[in-house]
């Protein structure tokens, strides 16, 4: 199975109307927002708030099932289900995997946002 990748530009275009500067615009926004999301997240779970951690999670995956990154929309939803369950153990566990995968996309959105970083390569 191939590997799929940390953001679907193709379905993100399609989404905007192939609209390259509203995607990489969305992307953009996405990456501004991250920080303090996944600062509340972490917060949260720390604190065994598990209501706050769902209410900082749900808006995150759905930011990131907007700009196509599945994996770490996929994460998200497993940490946000569990938070709405109570499940502070599991969303714990997921975490580890959820900055990975968001730190992936950082570094994706800041080259593709960024285009004169990637041109020296």
């Amino acid at each position: 199975m191939a590997e799929e990748p940390i953001v679907d530009m193709q379905q993100l275009l399609d989404n905007v109307g192939g609209d390259e500067n509203l995607a990489n615009m969305l992307l953009a926004r996405m990456r501004q927002d991250m920080p303090q999301r996944m600062a509340e997240i972490r917060a949260a779970l720390a604190n065994g708030d598990c209501e706050t951690a769902h209410a900082s999670t749900h808006p995150l995956k759905g930011g990131l099932a907007s700009i196509r990154a599945s994996e770490a929309q996929s994460v998200a939803r497993l940490i946000d289900d569990a938070a709405r369950d109570g499940d502070l153990e599991t969303a714990r566990s997921l975490m580890s995997q959820l900055e990975e995968a968001i730190d992936r996309l950082d570094g994706f959105i800041k080259e593709q946002t960024n285009p004169s970083l990637s041109a020296g390569r």
